[in-house]
């Protein structure tokens, strides 16, 4: 498991910051407060999701300092630690006609906005 410390390098490398006070002034976050999460080895939700709406990085990455940080350029999916089953879901929506790709693309958009609906 990666730090705090690590994992928020790893967000500034991913959204090509020189350093970690560049991202968190970039990102309107006072770098004492970034200090503090480093410091206590903890990052707040709040923290989390302002990075995660610049950086195009993974939530649970950021979170857990697991998986796989970067997400998939293409479709904004993560493949969490299982590269193999990403390519293989990445390679079938390829195949796919355009007006098919649509329909999922609009379909894991609504299901994404409607997740707490659905749990």
């Amino acid at each position: 498991m990666k730090t705090v410390g690590e994992r928020l390098d790893k967000a500034a490398k991913i959204g090509g910051y020189r350093s970690r006070r560049q991202m968190a002034r970039e990102l309107d976050i006072p770098y004492s407060t970034m200090n503090k999460w480093v410091d206590r080895n903890s990052l707040p939700a709040s923290a989390i999701l302002k990075i995660t709406n610049s950086i195009p990085i993974s939530r649970t990455y950021l979170e857990t300092g697991t998986g796989d940080a970067e997400l998939v350029k293409e479709t904004g999916i993560s493949n969490y630690g299982h590269p193999a089953r990403a390519d293989d879901i990445m390679a079938m929506y390829i195949e796919l006609d355009m007006d098919d790709q649509k329909l999922i693309y609009q379909l894991a958009g609504r299901l994404h906005r409607d997740k707490e609906t659905i749990l």
